[in-house]
């Protein structure tokens, strides 16, 4: 990324003159970028005659006599509110740049001898930064850095330039945030939203060390870090440098910064780590590479490597024992992207097998037996409810005196609907009892549980009901709630199928196939289905004859069974018509109705679902996220203690007193010979290296470096593949 192609340094950086006159320092140093041409002025000019003859005289007098008139307290600067100004902010730029920025974005070797000279001259300027709200708090440091300059990063940084300046204006922060942003008078940088997804062509985390990060300039990191540049400083979301690298993807950047003291446990503005913000935007191979970094390795026995990860930011669980929202496993599982699905891998598969283990599977069958038992008495009290009927005009006393009434049946109703009712009261309960735990947050209770379970709650609520419609003797109302009551309780059986490896794929179609298909079919259908049947209707509704078309409701619902291949019935209402030409009409708004509604819609709503269950049954590890969605709904059920009491079952508690889960890595065949290669591959680089016929050279010792860097990549990567399948192996014997 050089200058001529950078985003920031060429196109949208160009100063904008606005009204007819520009800004004097312009006539010093112009910029403009056209056909790779770089902008001019009096002091270029100069400059480029005393490069040449190395006669410095006219321009030092130049800068002396014209430039510091432009200068407060010539060139000493004056404190302005917040910082020291050296520029007058009256004679700036047209968006808030002096002329040491324009020299900078120029970039030419004349601009940067300038620079130099005016920085000599004027030792303060250096620090003067943009003061428009586009591209507030950008120095020169910033700019040098994105011009891959790392000699003048060096300069910069021995004439004092403030590395701790950030660029907080509108062009760094993220596009979702561009709108938010609200000024605040205790501090310098504007106040931005916690929600967003850090997506923007130039957020490279306001600080000098976050830009040479992202930009991959690892001379000009150390030189930084070198000065006193604090790898842990955070941005206005709240992110440190590393957080920088996890957005950006740069792993190499990711490893230096760490060495160099980043740490892997600040969380940003919405709470996340670089861990879990690697689950987040499901980088993968960062994910499982700051896993390694986070990891301790308790021993070593020939194949076999033991190995600690701690659980603060992956598990469900907190310290506290609540539900963590912002773990790495809750983010994974909750995510719905194809990056976040392959990331059900390693460890995450590792802990979900030890949980299941542990204490999820006995509770996941407890409750499905227990709702299997609740379900068969609804069953059993809605058969009985069909087959002996109460009149409703006679008084309780004396129907049970009544020859046409079943004594024990009725009995037995009675008892297999306080049942139910017993069963309905005692879910809601529960229901209650896990909220609190949760302390009442029903959006996270509604997304983690499925619409089935939520419909569910409502049968039970609708099972309560029948108390006053029983006690009023209001029999419709109470056959009405009855069945509405069991056509929501029977689909909570998809929530517990889900947690099936040969059911669960399905569930996840039907949702998907309901989500998406069907609502934007019936979005499209409905508009059609309005429109012929208001045409038909308006047809037919002044004949004095019966028709299927006399009125709207009867028409909306004729069109919709002719969808379902009615056509015969419909037809035979045409003839009824006296007027022949409104026949003919009819007939063919009605053949175009078939044409477009019954054959094209339908047909490509076939194709839309035999295409999402294509998609859906190619996604191998779809039953684990469901399986995984299962463990978040039955850790929300139990209390705080009993978490911390499984979470200990499951992990081993260290003297700092973090939990970390171990896990044991075995090295298979190939592994191990692979590993063996590359031990003998180093060995033998190294032992030529040292040979005494063949001296070092420079360039021996960087093709040697870059041969041990591979070396050391190649044997990383085996490491990764070995965790990988070290959880799929076990879920597999489970």
């Amino acid at each position: 990324m050089g200058n001529t192609g950078s985003e920031v340094a060429s196109g949208v950086k160009a100063q904008i003159q606005t009204g007819g006159q520009a800004p004097e320092l312009y006539r010093f140093v112009n910029l403009k970028v056209m056909y790779l041409i770089k902008g001019g002025g009096e002091l270029v000019d100069v400059m480029r005659i005393a490069n040449r003859t190395k006669n410095y005289t006219e321009i030092d007098a130049l800068i002396r006599d014209d430039v510091s008139k432009f200068l407060y307290n010539g060139g000493n600067g004056k404190r302005e509110l917040t910082k020291r100004v050296c520029w007058d902010l009256d004679k700036r730029g047209g968006v808030g740049e002096t002329i040491l920025h324009v020299c900078f974005l120029n970039s030419t070797t004349v601009h940067s001898a300038l620079a130099k000279r005016l920085i000599r001259h004027f030792p303060n300027l250096i620090n003067d930064i943009y003061i428009d709200d586009e591209y507030y708090g950008e120095n020169v440091l910033h700019i040098a850095i994105v011009n891959e300059e790392p000699a003048t990063v060096k300069f910069l940084l021995d004439n004092g330039v403030d590395f701790t300046q950030r660029c907080c204006g509108v062009f760094f922060c993220p596009a979702d945030q561009k709108s938010s942003r609200v000024d605040n008078f205790t501090k310098e940088c504007p106040d931005v939203s916690i929600p967003t997804n850090y997506e923007g062509y130039c957020y490279f985390g306001e600080y000098p060390l976050s830009f040479a990060a992202v930009l991959q300039q690892e001379e000009s990191v150390r030189l930084l870090v070198a000065k006193g540049a604090d790898p842990n400083c955070q941005d206005s979301n709240g992110n440190t440098v590393l957080h920088m690298c996890v957005i950006h993807n740069k792993k190499a950047m990711f490893d230096l910064l760490y060495e160099l003291g980043g740490h892997l446990d600040i969380k940003n503005r919405q709470g996340l780590t670089p861990l879990t913000l690697a689950a987040v935007l499901a980088q993968k191979d960062l994910f499982d590479h700051i896993l390694q970094k986070s990891r301790d390795i308790y021993w070593q026995y020939g194949n076999v490597t033991c190995a600690g990860y701690p659980l603060e930011d992956i598990d469900t669980i907190g310290k506290d024992g609540s539900m963590n929202d912002t773990s790495a496993l809750n983010i994974i599982v909750r995510g719905e992207s194809a990056g976040h699905l392959d990331m059900m891998d390693g460890l995450i598969v590792q802990l979900l097998v030890e949980k299941w283990r542990t204490f999820i599977k006995f509770k996941f069958f407890q409750r499905m037996a227990i709702f299997a038992l609740y379900f068969a008495i609804g069953a059993i009290a809605m058969l009985i409810r069909g087959i002996y009927r109460i009149p409703s005009t006679c008084i309780v006393h004396q129907l049970i005196d009544k020859q046409d009434n079943d004594v024990k049946a009725l009995i037995a109703l009675t008892i297999f609907d306080s049942l139910s009712i017993i069963g309905a009261v005692t879910y809601l309960i529960f229901t209650v009892r896990e909220l609190s735990y949760q302390h009442f947050k029903l959006d996270s209770f509604i997304y983690v549980n499925d619409p089935t379970r939520v419909l569910f709650l409502f049968s039970c609520l609708l099972t309560i009901s029948l108390i006053p419609a029983r006690l009023t003797c209001s029999y419709s109302a109470d056959d009405i709630l009855c069945v509405f009551a069991m056509l929501t309780r029977a689909p909570y059986f998809f929530f517990f199928c889900r947690g099936f490896r040969s059911t669960g794929p399905f569930v996840v179609m039907i949702y998907t196939m309901i989500r998406g298909d069907l609502l934007r079919f019936f979005l499209i259908f409905v508009v059609f289905m309005t429109g012929f049947s208001q045409a038909l209707h308006v047809l037919f509704v002044r004949i004095h004859c019966e028709n299927d078309f006399e009125t709207n409701i009867g028409t909306f619902f004729r069109m919709f069974c002719v969808t379902l291949q009615q056509v015969s019935d419909a037809y035979k209402n045409f003839a009824k018509h006296p007027n022949h030409g409104i026949q003919i009409i009819a007939k063919v708004l009605f053949v175009t109705y078939i044409i477009t509604a019954a054959v094209l819609l339908v047909n490509m709503l076939i194709a839309m679902m035999g295409n999402t269950y294509a998609m859906v049954n190619e996604r191998k590890k779809e039953w684990l996220r469901q399986w995984a969605k299962i463990m978040l709904v039955v850790e929300q059920g139990v209390s705080r203690d009993e978490r911390l009491l499984q979470q200990s079952n499951y992990s081993k508690k260290m003297a700092n007193g973090v939990n970390v889960l171990i896990v044991r890595l075995g090295q298979t065949e190939e592994e191990r010979e692979a590993i063996e290669n590359m031990h003998t591959a180093c060995y033998e680089q190294i032992r030529k290296q040292f040979e005494p016929e063949k001296p070092k050279t420079k360039q021996n010792t960087w093709v040697l470096k870059e041969q041990q860097q591979s070396l050391l990549f190649n044997h990383n990567k085996i490491e990764q593949l070995r965790e990988k399948t070290v959880g799929l192996s076990t879920l597999a014997e489970i």
